[in-house]
């Protein structure tokens, strides 16, 4: 049978182990390293932003996204040549760039 914990015991967390913590700050600092070393190099002048791929799905909603700010919340498909209408609902964007704008933030 097992012992009954004290009833100033009960509802106490226990405490995580030191090596796991020092596993888990490592793994966190390994993990940011990259990011740390891109802004390290970022010429000056520049602004680093994150981004360390260049996907080509990330240019197209960047587009998206800075074309809400233009015409509203619902876009035109700027990435084919033939001509269409805005059909393309950007509403959490469009929302962003106001709150941005609202908030003058860059």
């Amino acid at each position: 049978m097992a012992p009954t914990p004290h009833p100033a015991d009960r509802g106490r967390p226990h405490p995580l182990p030191a090596g796991l913590l020092l596993v888990a700050a490592l793994a966190a600092a390994i993990h940011m390293a990259p990011f740390w070393g891109a802004q390290r190099v970022t010429p000056q002048g520049w602004e680093f932003t994150g981004h360390l791929t260049g996907s080509p799905d990330e240019m197209q909603y960047r587009i998206l996204t800075e074309r809400s700010q233009v015409v509203g919340p619902i876009v035109e498909n700027r990435l084919t040549t033939e001509p269409n209408r805005p059909h393309i609902p950007m509403f959490f964007y469009y929302g962003l760039g106001r709150l941005a704008h609202w908030l003058a933030a860059r």
